[in-house]
């Protein structure tokens, strides 16, 4: 598999045959990675950066989520469902910064 830098590549425009060249811009609500051929002006999206768009778009219509509580020697671990992962484009080992506003509410923020 080949390994694209977006900054550096330009991709050969399949709808004009002109050179799309890196960018970042706006997908309906989202900004994305991708490039934007000078020719035509088409758009195309990175391939991580529709992932997760398409993951975002599958959790928004699911009702609820679930997460479980696991211990792990003398400390307890929040499991979180992989398509979570996805649609925020975590990373293993990744930080995240918690808050707890009351006994029921916890809100995680990426810094």
């Amino acid at each position: 598999m080949i390994k694209m830098k977006i900054e550096e590549d330009k991709l050969k425009c399949v709808f004009c045959s002109g050179w799309a060249a890196p960018a970042r811009f706006h997908y309906r609500e989202y900004l994305v990675r991708g490039w934007v051929c000078e020719k035509c002006g088409e758009k195309i999206i990175h391939h991580d950066d529709a992932g997760r768009i398409l993951a975002i778009n599958k959790l928004a219509h699911q009702k609820k989520l679930t997460a479980r509580i696991a211990k792990v020697g003398n400390s307890f671990v929040f499991r979180i469902p992989k398509e979570v992962i996805v649609a925020l484009g975590l990373k293993d080992k990744e930080v995240l910064s918690m808050s707890i506003s009351n006994p029921k509410l916890i809100s995680f923020a990426i810094p």
